[in-house]
């Protein structure tokens, strides 16, 4: 296992007369461990403790980003995000070719982001490489009942395929797709292709 530390200090400024102005301090403690079982499965945990809303040093949360993953080099790894947890097409979201700094739709209406979800209560795989062929995969069970656009009505799950051939140097290819359920008359397909 292992522990590492971290501190911060800041100035908050916001024209917002509700917010806090001011100076803030920001800290951060991760505790990981990880070990292997009789039967070959490593198995890894990781959690963080810190002042979980930064820039609002009323925040008594505590228990931030946390997680615990199982598997093997021949099944790939399995993982649990209790908390801090991103579907496929938000890890990728970096690699994904765009004009803003993230995906967003450009339409009228209220804005989307188009690059999955992330969050609490996360599942995801990651299979072994297979000569390069890598598959991802996502899944997130929420409770929202009513219309919300950072949560979906039953469920939100997204997967990846992504490619480094051995014999191009430096070369990688990827396709994601999701599919998002905002409210009960509205669906969104997002889709994802990249080439780094």
């Amino acid at each position: 296992g292992s522990v590492s530390v971290s501190t911060g200090f800041a100035f908050a400024s916001t024209t917002d007369e509700n917010l806090p102005t001011g100076p803030y301090q920001f800290d951060s403690v991760v505790f990981s461990a990880s070990g292997e079982t009789d039967g070959g499965i490593t198995v890894s945990a990781k959690m963080e403790l810190d002042n979980d809303n930064p820039g609002t040093s009323t925040s008594s949360n505590g228990m931030d980003d946390r997680s615990v993953s199982f598997g093997t080099d021949a099944m790939g790894t399995v993982t649990f995000h209790g908390h801090g947890g991103s579907g496929v097409l938000g890890q990728w979201d970096d690699m994904t070719p765009n004009a803003y700094e993230e995906v967003w739709d450009t339409t009228a209406s209220a804005d989307n982001r188009i690059d999955g979800r992330s969050g609490d209560n996360l599942l995801t795989y990651d299979s072994p490489s297979f000569n390069g062929l890598m598959f991802k995969a996502a899944y997130q069970h929420d409770h929202s009942t009513t219309d919300n656009q950072s949560l979906d009505l039953t469920h939100y799950a997204d997967f990846g395929i992504m490619y480094t051939p051995e014999m191009v140097e430096g070369l990688t290819v990827g396709y994601g797709f999701g599919e998002l359920e905002p409210n009960t008359s509205q669906t969104i397909d997002n889709e994802t292709i990249f080439l780094k």
